[in-house]
């Protein structure tokens, strides 16, 4: 079960293609410490049948062609990006098996990483940990930002996350759908996205009576008067310029929730 895009459950979903006195060694520990572990195979239809209810993976790599893993990865990382924060993600396997998985999966989306052979009770103990910080997460308040620039996006998210939990998306359809999932107490939005402006989605947001609440703070690239008086007619709590320094940018952030 997930709540506020937390796992809260010990449910952990364990891809690997072979079993053997390692795998079993795994599950055994995990199992003694509390944690639900299937044990399926990284097909995509296994994979994708078996796991939806887990916030945990661990991925035991193989090198061997068409070993499923790919898809996996592939399905794992659209899960991610559109349900950011909710995941924790392990690698094990060889230096050139961590390194091809995460040329798919990328830094961003895995928790850790663990080198064959590994040390199962270390691996429990990291485990444990990080679901105290997924836990301490509950409590940070939620942030959604919303740009069509995913250099921009990244760079707020960098800014963000050490204080707020921080989901992202790319589009204003995208941002939408986030919505429907989390509980977010603020938005920070572009003002000047391509199909669907800013402006668009906070009417959007505004007809629903879910989210015509939510805080909305426009981002802006532009400083002139007629810019800044067209951003402000929508009534945003606030508009930020993109030329904020990150330190300011927060600084904002922790301002309005202060207030």
């Amino acid at each position: 079960m997930i709540i506020n895009g937390t796992p809260q459950s010990r449910e952990v979903a364990f891809l690997a293609n072979t079993e053997g006195f390692m795998t079993e060694a795994v599950v055994a520990n995990l199992e003694d410490n509390d944690f639900e572990v299937s044990l399926m195979k990284p097909r995509f239809k296994e994979y994708n049948s078996h796991s939806e209810q887990a916030g945990i993976y661990l991925l035991y790599l193989d090198s061997e062609k068409g070993n499923g893993f790919e898809s996996a990865l592939n399905t794992l990382k659209s899960r991610c990006m559109s349900d950011p924060g909710t995941h924790i993600i392990y690698l094990i396997g060889t230096p050139a098996e961590i390194y091809d998985a995460k040329s798919i999966l990328t830094d961003e989306f895995v928790s850790d990483v663990f080198e064959r052979p590994i040390n199962v009770k270390e691996l429990v103990e990291k485990l444990n940990n990080d679901l105290k910080r997924q836990r301490y997460a509950i409590k940070k308040k939620h942030i959604l930002v919303v740009d069509d620039d995913p250099n921009y996006l990244n760079s707020l998210n960098t800014w963000l996350s050490g204080k707020y939990q921080v989901y992202m998306a790319d589009s204003g359809l995208n941002a939408i759908s986030l919505l429907a999932r989390h509980e977010i107490d603020l938005i920070l939005m572009d003002y000047e996205m391509p199909i669907v402006s800013g402006a668009k989605i906070l009417e959007m947001l505004r007809s629903n009576s879910e989210t015509k609440n939510i805080p909305v703070m426009f981002l802006t690239s532009k400083a002139d008067k007629y810019h800044v008086m067209t951003v402000m007619r929508f009534r945003p709590v606030k508009y930020l310029l993109k030329s904020l320094k990150p330190g300011e940018l927060v600084a904002e952030v922790d301002g309005f929730f202060a207030s």
